[in-house]
């Protein structure tokens, strides 16, 4: 990389002498990958903050009165459901992460936890972790004091149901949560677990509800009727229309919510979005089309943040088909020579994206963005010669389901095309984002072009979560050395050891294996209005703390 290159296009961009868009493919083009290059964009970018280093807490409050003090979210989905163990969609999460609390906020930067809702903590052995919770901190609607009762009903629910979120507590890597007193907490692992301080406490993981409030309402009511510890309570909500959110006037910290009412209302259509933030109608949203990307950011009355992309576009197969093509090894790599993986950049995502195969994205223990498995750009002739080895000479027909976004259409499409000319059609099944997902996580899909995201900025959100046999992927895959390397490195505290064996993982899934052909890494792109202060792009999108949002004077 060309240090001193990068420092002058930082330079230029603070300037304004180049757009954001421009120093990306710059960077890139000096040897920055794209989520560093996005991550550097983002200092650069003026509504954006760095990572904190102390609690948000202590996050620097207006000290003039701000223009305004209520904000419009733009959702790709109108919200569904705010039960954390049955969500609606991904979608929801930016609320539920309002409404509740969780026991840490993470500080990315320096891999370590910020307490939100905890005194003090300590982990005493290789399997347990012991909590103080902080006294006094209520609850939504009058439902009380949380105490340790609270949480522990979270995780032993999670832990003997085993819903959506099971995940959270490494699914099964958790053993059980022990109250130990009114405020204190033990919980029990099955096993050593690096991640699970980044799984099970902080964002999803670590969320906290009231424990009377669902058992006295039950799931589906308390879906519509949410009692959390958060920053924002429950104002109103219209099924299918909008939720209105208020600030908590007995929130734990006295500094924050900075805003006094917080309106989500989904937009599916990411141009009317688009227009809606324009109009002003809405101030914050994701989602929106790459190619939009040079008018957003010619726009003054727009602010384009970007953020690090922990997630990849991908070609999924399901390994249950072991009668298809692709069950066989060799059609899989033939699919992943023949994807031009430039292409799909340029075209689709207009630069704003790094041509990729790992499935460890940059800054992950273990990922080594400078090692290809497959090219850049599309090998039909490798393609080919795989393909009549495998006995396709004349190609096949692919059943493929991917969702409606504009972006993941448009690049099932380009792929189809990609693919055609090595003799494979591909016949597209467009669904909804929803479908599409459950559909995913019961296998009940061939092939799919889709997007793997992490849950969270650890290697075991790739590995374990992606392409260990006792995954919620739903493509099937196991290979047992992988589920080996895969539970070494999760109990693993030395972080060399976790790289070297996670790298040894990777050469398997997709060097040896081709589980997913994997296309690209895409950095996160934020959209606010003008004047929207304290947004912090951390590396998963689906957590805005809205909580430190606010508006400039």
């Amino acid at each position: 990389m060309d240090r001193d290159n990068v420092a002058r296009l930082i330079d230029d961009v603070n300037q304004g002498k180049i757009s954001r868009r421009g120093f990306l493919k710059a960077a890139v083009g000096l040897g920055v990958s794209m989520p560093a290059a996005a991550a550097l964009l983002q200092g650069c970018a003026p509504a954006a903050t760095p990572a904190p280093t102390t609690a948000p807490a202590a996050t620097t409050a207006p000290t003039a009165v701000p223009a305004k003090t209520t904000l419009v979210v733009g959702q790709p989905k109108a919200p569904i459901n705010m039960n954390p163990l049955a969500m609606g969609t991904w979608d929801d999460m930016p609320l539920l992460t309002s409404v509740m609390d969780s026991l840490f906020d993470p500080d990315y930067e320096k891999g370590e936890l910020i307490p939100v809702l905890v005194d003090e903590w300590e982990q005493t052995d290789a399997v347990t972790w012991n909590f103080k919770l902080k006294e006094g901190v209520q609850f939504h609607k009058g439902y009380g004091e949380f105490t340790a009762e609270d949480y522990a009903y979270w995780v032993n629910r999670v832990v003997t149901e085993q819903p959506a979120a099971f995940f959270t507590m490494g699914s099964g890597k958790v053993a059980e949560a022990i109250v130990t007193d009114k405020y204190g907490l033990e919980v029990r692992l099955n096993e050593p677990w690096a991640a699970f301080w980044i799984m099970s406490l902080i964002t999803y993981g670590g969320v906290v509800f009231s424990k009377e409030a669902y058992e006295e309402m039950g799931g589906e009511a308390f879906g519509l009727n949410p009692i959390g510890t958060g920053p924002f309570e429950l104002e109103s909500w219209t099924p299918g229309g909008d939720v209105v959110l208020k600030r908590f006037e007995d929130y734990h910290d006295p500094n924050l919510p900075h805003m006094e009412e917080i309106r989500f209302t989904g937009v599916e259509d990411p141009l009317v979005r688009l227009e809606k933030i324009r109009a002003g109608e809405i101030d914050y949203t994701v989602g929106l089309d790459s190619k939009d990307v040079p008018d957003m950011e010619a726009d003054p009355d727009l602010n384009v943040v970007w953020g690090p992309g922990h997630n990849w576009d991908v070609v999924r197969f399901n390994h249950a088909d072991t009668d298809e093509p692709w069950g066989d090894v060799r059609v899989r790599k033939a699919i992943a020579h023949a994807i031009d993986r430039e292409q799909v950049v340029e075209i689709i995502y207009y630069g704003g994206a790094t041509p990729e195969d790992d499935p460890l994205p940059a800054g992950y223990i273990g990922a080594d963005p400078d090692h290809k498995f497959w090219p850049d750009t599309a090998d039909l002739d490798t393609a080919k010669a795989l393909l009549a080895e495998a006995g396709y000479a004349d190609g096949f027909k692919m059943p493929t389901m991917t969702d409606e976004r504009p972006n993941q259409r448009a690049e099932a499409q380009l792929i189809a095309d990609q693919l055609s000319k090595v003799g494979i059609e591909m016949e597209l099944e467009v669904v909804d984002r929803a479908t599409s997902s459950s559909r995913l996580q019961n296998s009940e899909f061939h092939t799919n072009v889709g997007t793997a995201g992490m849950a969270s900025a650890d290697s075991d959100s790739a590995i374990s979560i992606w392409f260990h046999k006792d995954s919620v992927s739903g493509n099937n895959y196991n290979n047992p050395r992988v589920n080996e390397l895969s539970d070494q490195a999760a109990a693993s505290m030395d972080k060399d050891e976790r790289a070297r064996l996670y790298r040894e993982a990777v050469d398997i899934i997709i060097g040896e294996d081709c589980a997913n052909a994997i296309v690209c890494n895409v950095a996160r792109m934020y959209v606010l209005r003008t004047g929207l202060a304290g947004f912090i792009a951390y590396p998963l999108h689906l957590f805005p703390y809205f909580k430190n949002m606010y508006w400039e004077a």
